[in-house]
């Protein structure tokens, strides 16, 4: 498990083209153009989950960044075209930490930077998501604004399942388990809920979960309105 790296907790408070940035993209009001990594180095450490910033740099084989919980080298993944950042942190072992970046567009252009954390501990996985917007020469937290809504386990996981959780482990999920994958194409979001078999209670563990694999609902980008709505799906096996 990576020592040094912290959970990430948040509690949750139309076109492509138009959406999601293509390419470089003009900076608020200004005609200086500016890529996904020009607006990441910008960024302060506010505008990350639990404050957890990662510098990153160029090298000769490209952009990398370091572990937090040593100095090793990380390979970061940097799709200017379709404004997308992604590296993994793997620590000492045992675990990972896994960070996304997507650039979005307002109707009048302006960006609005998505960064999603989540991390594995060899046990649970956890997630965080925050979003900031770029008002003048500044980033402002708007993460309240562009998610007008809080998400629950129950919308993911029936009842069957969570009466198989262990019950401190139901607790992290009703805290920090929503994991958040951001979109390298297209403007959607996608939340779901990962429960692993240590998550069980003690005689349910090396038998059948009763809980999906798969348990993704969508959050669709409003352009105009600058926020996501989440699409209400019933859990599978909920009525």
């Amino acid at each position: 498990m990576p020592s040094n790296l912290p959970n990430r907790s948040k509690r949750l408070s139309s076109t492509l083209a138009l959406s999601l940035a293509l390419g470089t993209l003009a900076a608020g009001a200004g005609d200086t153009p500016k890529s996904v990594m020009d607006y990441y180095q910008q960024l302060p450490a506010t505008a990350f989950p639990d404050s957890t910033r990662y510098e990153l740099t160029r090298s000769k084989s490209g952009w990398i960044t370091h572990s937090k919980a040593g100095d090793d080298e990380i390979s970061v993944t940097v799709d200017t075209k379709n404004g997308y950042i992604e590296f993994t942190d793997e620590g000492t072992g045992g675990g990972d930490a896994k960070t996304q970046v997507a650039l979005f567009l307002k109707e009048d252009k302006t960006p609005i930077m998505a960064v999603s954390m989540s991390s594995f501990d060899g046990v649970s996985v956890s997630g965080g998501i925050t979003f900031a917007e770029l008002a003048g020469n500044q980033w402002k937290t708007v993460t309240d604004h562009v998610l007008p809504f809080e998400m629950q386990i129950e919308d993911f996981l029936d009842e069957k399942c969570l009466e198989a959780l262990n019950p401190a482990m139901r607790t992290n999920l009703i805290n920090e388990g929503v994991i958040y994958t951001l979109p390298r194409q297209g403007t959607t979001i996608r939340a779901s809920v990962k429960v692993t078999e240590y998550m069980l209670k003690d005689e349910l563990q090396g038998k059948k979960s009763p809980c999906p694999s798969e348990n993704p609902r969508e959050m669709k980008w409003d352009k105009k309105a600058g926020r996501f709505s989440f699409v209400a799906v019933k859990p599978a096996g909920k009525k």
